[in-house]
C-alpha cells in the first residue's frame, strides 16, 4: 500500500532561507497489512454485498453437496459467511453472522437429514462463532477507519499541493512586479535626469525630492495591495484618498482641504494602479505647486471617483487662481500623457474657478485595446518624448 508523504525541507538561496515542500510516495512498512488492505477494499468493502451472497451459496453449496462426508467438520464451513460479513459490514455484522451461524448449520444439517453433525456442546458453539464473528468485525472496522485515515491524508496532500502551486504561481508573480517596478524606477530616473539637465535654475534637492514622492507613490501601491486578503488588487476607496493627502501634506500649505467622494464597487489591479497613482500624483503635485498663489483664498482639492458599466472617472480639481504652468508641457505632463496611454486611459483638463483633470479608464472586461494577457508596454524614457 502507498500514501503521499509531505516532505518540508529548507534551502538557502542567496542568503534567503526557502521553505520546500515536495510530495513523495512511500509504501507501507508492513507489506501484509497493505496486501490485506487492498483485498478489504477491493473485494469485501467495495462489493460486500455480493461478496456476502456468494460465501452464502459457497457455505450452502459445500454442506448439502459434501457434507455427509464430512461430518461434524461441516460446522467449520460457515466461517465463510461469517468472515464476508465481519469484513464487509464490521464488527455489528460479524456479531451478527456469528449469532446466525450455529442456526444455519443445524439448519442444513436437518436437510442432510444428519441433525447429529451439530457440536455437541452447541452453547460453546455459539460463543466461538460470535468470537470469530465480532475479532473479525474488530479488524474490518480497522481496515475501515484506516481507509478513512487515507482518504483525509489524501485530501490534506491535494489541499497541501494546491497551495504549494498557488504560492509558486504567486512568486512567480512578484517577480514580474518587481521587474517591472524596477523598470519603471529606471526610466522615472532616467527622466529626471534628463530634465534636470535642461532646467539649469531647479536644486538637486528639489529633482531628488521629486523623484522620491513617485517612487513612494508605487510602494504606496504595493502596501495596498499586500494588505488585501486577495494580494491581486487595490482598493481604490482607500488608496486615492490616503495618496491624495500625503501629496498635499508634504507642501505645507496653509489651510489646504481634501474633499473625497468616491464610490467605486470594484478594486484595481496593480499594473493599473501604478500607473493611475502617479498619473494622480502628477495632478496633484502640479495644483499644489501652481494653483495656491493667494495665501488667503481657502484652498481646495476635490477628489471625485464614480464607476459605471464601462469605466471608472475620477477627478481631480482645486480652486486655485491657477498659473501657465500648470498645463505647460514639463516633464510632469509628459509622464501623464505617457501613463495614461499605457493603460489605454483618457486624461484631459478643463479649466473653470481653477484646474479640473478628468481621468477615464475602462473596466478590464471592455479592455479591448489590450494585449491578450492584459499586460501593457513600460514606461520608459523614450516614451514621453
Amino acid at each position: 500500500m502507498r500514501i503521499n508523504v509531505l516532505i518540508v525541507g529548507k534551502d538557502e538561496i542567496e542568503g534567503y532561507t526557502a521553505v520546500k515542500c515536495r510530495f513523495q510516495e512511500h509504501q507501507v512498512s508492513e507489506p501484509h497489512t497493505g496486501k490485506l488492505f487492498f483485498i478489504h477494499e477491493s473485494y469485501f468493502r467495495r462489493f460486500r454485498w455480493p461478496v456476502l451472497l456468494l460465501s452464502l451459496l459457497i457455505y450452502s453449496g459445500i454442506i448439502l453437496s459434501f457434507g455427509r462426508s464430512l461430518g461434524v467438520s461441516a460446522n467449520y464451513i460457515v466461517a465463510f459467511p461469517v468472515i464476508a460479513a465481519s469484513l464487509g459490514f464490521g464488527f455489528t455484522g460479524g456479531i451478527i453472522a456469528g449469532t446466525l451461524g450455529l442456526p444455519a448449520n443445524l439448519l442444513l444439517f436437518a436437510l442432510l437429514g444428519h441433525p447429529e453433525f451439530s457440536p455437541e456442546s452447541k452453547l460453546i458453539a455459539q460463543i466461538f462463532g460470535m468470537t470469530v464473528g465480532g475479532s473479525m468485525g474488530l479488524l474490518g472496522n480497522y481496515f475501515q477507519e484506516l481507509r478513512a485515515r487515507i482518504h483525509r491524508i489524501e485530501q490534506i496532500s491535494a489541499q497541501l499541493n494546491r497551495q504549494i502551486q498557488d504560492k509558486e504561481v504567486l512568486v512567480q508573480e512578484l517577480h514580474h512586479r518587481v521587474k517591472n517596478n524596477l523598470t519603471l524606477i529606471i526610466s522615472l530616473i532616467q527622466m529626471q535626469r534628463n530634465n534636470a539637465l535642461q532646467k539649469s535654475g531647479t536644486s538637486v534637492e528639489d529633482h531628488l525630492d521629486i523623484l522620491a514622492r513617485r517612487v513612494r507613490t508605487i510602494a504606496s501601491v504595493h502596501d495596498n495591495v499586500y494588505s488585501d486578503e486577495t494580494r491581486t488588487s487595490v482598493n481604490l476607496q482607500s488608496h486615492l484618498p490616503r495618496l491624495v493627502d500625503s501629496v498635499i501634506r508634504s507642501y505645507h500649505i496653509p489651510g489646504l482641504d481634501l474633499e473625497v467622494d468616491l464610490q467605486f464597487q470594484s478594486g484595481i489591479s496593480l499594473e493599473h494602479a501604478t500607473p493611475l497613482s502617479l498619473i494622480i500624483l502628477e495632478i496633484v503635485t502640479n495644483s499644489c505647486k501652481h494653483a495656491f498663489s493667494s495665501p488667503d483664498e481657502n484652498p481646495r482639492i476635490n477628489l471625485y471617483g464614480r464607476e459605471t458599466a464601462d469605466e471608472r472617472i475620477i477627478i481631480i480639481s482645486d480652486n486655485g487662481t491657477g498659473s501657465s504652468k500648470h498645463s505647460g508641457g514639463g516633464l510632469g505632463s509628459r509622464i501623464i500623457t505617457a501613463l495614461a496611454r499605457q493603460i489605454r486611459a483618457e486624461v484631459y483638463m478643463e479649466t473653470h474657478r481653477g484646474y479640473e483633470y478628468v481621468i477615464k479608464m475602462p473596466l478590464p472586461r471592455h479592455e479591448a485595446a489590450a494585449g491578450d494577457d492584459g499586460q501593457y508596454p513600460p514606461l520608459t524614457a523614450e516614451s514621453i518624448d
